[in-house]
């Protein structure tokens, strides 16, 4: 090699490689496509990124219509003749509830067809601490705490398998004696 003084003259240096280590193809393929090889992950990763957007924005619509309940624990006593209750219903799914009208002295209520209507977010059902649509029986009491009859749970998964089947009737029955008739239907 030939390198120019700045004052006058030349240099003349003479170079020798001794050894030169060329990288491997599968190193230069990798170094090479490292950034295709980041857009492609980033790519792939789109699906479950989709998905969780049309779980975010899927509303899930369902309706319960509560029926009947019988054979309910008798929680007012009506000294030495067969007690009754002053039944009502809740209903609760992902944080949101609904409540029943009161049916007075009876322990074989009737409602009148009552429907409760819910608009949820897939996952916020499918992130549901309990993952069930609870349902609760309390009496109705004017001068205390009411008192709880009983409970039942419907799994949120089996309301979602009978999207789009039309109603479908669920005799639940509850913790304690007596059971709760409903129909739920999911859009």
């Amino acid at each position: 090699v030939t390198l120019p003084l700045t004052t006058r003259g030349e240099l003349l240096l003479n170079v020798a490689l001794r050894q030169y280590d060329l990288p491997s193809l599968a190193d230069a393929l990798r170094t090479a496509t490292k950034p295709l090889r980041e857009r492609l992950s980033a790519l792939a990763a789109l699906p479950s990124t989709a998905a969780e957007v049309r779980r975010r924005a899927t509303l899930v619509h369902f309706t319960v219509t509560l029926h009947s309940a019988s054979d309910l624990i008798a929680a007012d006593t009506n000294f030495g003749r067969a007690g009754t209750s002053d039944p009502y219903v809740t209903f609760e799914v992902a944080g949101e509830v609904h409540r029943s009208t009161t049916v007075k002295k009876t322990v074989d209520p009737t409602w009148a067809d009552e429907q409760f209507s819910y608009a949820l977010e897939l996952s916020k059902l499918e992130s549901d601490a309990d993952g069930n649509l609870n349902l609760e029986v309390f009496d109705d009491d004017d001068f205390s705490f009411d008192d709880p009859i009983g409970s039942a749970a419907l799994p949120i998964a089996t309301l979602l398998e009978q999207a789009g089947r039309g109603p479908v009737q669920h005799t639940l029955p509850l913790s304690t004696k007596g059971s709760v008739h409903v129909t739920v239907e999911v859009a």
